[in-house]
């Protein structure tokens, strides 16, 4: 499941333990994020099994089987493995969510609308559904500029966020890796300079070491 955190969310069951300071009208968007970033049940972290090629955008896909539990089925779970400077890890794409935070440009200054954002994410971030995961804060670009800029800037993006979450809320700094794609990811590759590609990224880390 991927969702965008914006201000219209259609109301949620109350998922688990949601922090006593949540404002009432935040306990919807909270739990948004929460379905969206919680492991699926029968989920595991695991080291990743068969690799498929990947596209010049895109890095290798490898599918997971997760064993069985004595309750629930097998799962299989789309991961990619990532190669940050500190870590190998694997995430699971499909448990994500693509936020609204705002910089200037050429800048990884976050705006003040992007700091309630971000305070609603680790709101979430604390709950009892999320509170033993691993997320990684995925930062990208347009295709405008060269590729060793927009990583760059992109790294230091992914950073603020991270840096503003962990400053600002009881988060564990391991729970947290920020890392900068640059123009990698498209998300429009058709369209490469379109804005929508200026994004920031939370997914789910199911394995890694």
């Amino acid at each position: 499941m991927r969702w965008r955190l914006t201000g219209n969310i259609v109301a949620l069951l109350t998922l688990g333990a949601i922090p006593a300071f949540a404002a009432a009208e935040d306990v919807d968007e909270i739990n948004a994020i929460i379905r969206s970033l919680a492991p699926i049940i029968g989920q595991a972290e695991a080291s990743p099994a068969l690799t498929i090629e990947g596209t010049p955008n895109r890095p290798a896909v490898e599918i997971q089987p997760v064993p069985p539990t004595a309750q629930q089925p097998a799962v299989s779970v789309r991961v990619i493995e990532v190669q940050t400077p500190q870590i190998s890890i694997v995430i699971a794409p499909e448990r994500s969510i693509e936020l609204e935070v705002y910089f200037e440009k050429n800048s990884a200054q976050l705006s003040g609308t992007s700091t309630a954002t971000l305070e609603l994410v680790a709101k979430a971030l604390e709950s009892t559904e999320l509170r033993n995961s691993r997320f990684l804060i995925a930062g990208h670009t347009d295709a405008s500029g060269t590729a060793d800029y927009n990583r760059a800037l992109s790294q230091r993006r992914s950073d603020a966020v991270r840096d503003h979450i962990l400053r600002n809320f009881p988060v564990e700094p391991e729970r947290l890796i920020a890392h900068g794609f640059g123009e990698d990811w498209l998300k429009t590759p058709e369209s490469p300079y379109a804005a929508v590609n200026r994004r920031v990224e939370i997914i789910l880390i199911v394995g890694g070491y």
